[in-house]
């Protein structure tokens, strides 16, 4: 699996697990509502996450922990600020979610983040031999 990929999936899963998880995230409606929000929010954090690629690479290893460490502290801030971002925008756009203090913003980029690099480093990159052009 490729690394852009990986984090990929790390945050929709992070995105769901926040709004599911975390008790300062809430989303007034039914099912096909939390659904559409976790879809628009996994969207925001997805994209901008890809145009701003704050990451190490599954090639880790070489790198010193210091750079690790710093990659992981400003992917954070990035993920704090876009869920800053979605807590303005959405009810500002009509959509149903309400994410109350800076508290629950910070666990919530703590979560995406987290389980981003975790997938990232822990799931095993695609060997080059076996991609196909």
């Amino acid at each position: 699996m490729r690394d852009s990929t990986r984090r990929k999936l790390g945050t929709i899963a992070g995105v769901y697990l926040a709004i599911a998880l975390i008790p300062g995230i809430t989303v007034d409606g039914e099912g096909s509502d939390v659904a559409l929000v976790g879809i628009m929010a996994a969207f925001v954090l997805v994209i901008v996450g890809q145009i701003i690629l704050i990451s190490p690479s599954s090639d880790w290893r070489g790198h010193p922990r210091q750079a690790l460490l710093a990659l992981a502290a400003l992917g954070f801030v990035q993920d704090f600020l876009l869920w800053l971002l979605l807590s303005w925008a959405f009810p500002q756009m009509g959509f149903p979610m309400e994410v109350t203090g800076l508290g629950t913003m910070a666990l919530a980029a703590l979560l995406t983040r987290g389980l981003s690099l975790a997938l990232l480093l822990l799931l095993p990159p695609s060997p080059e031999h076996l991609v196909e052009a």
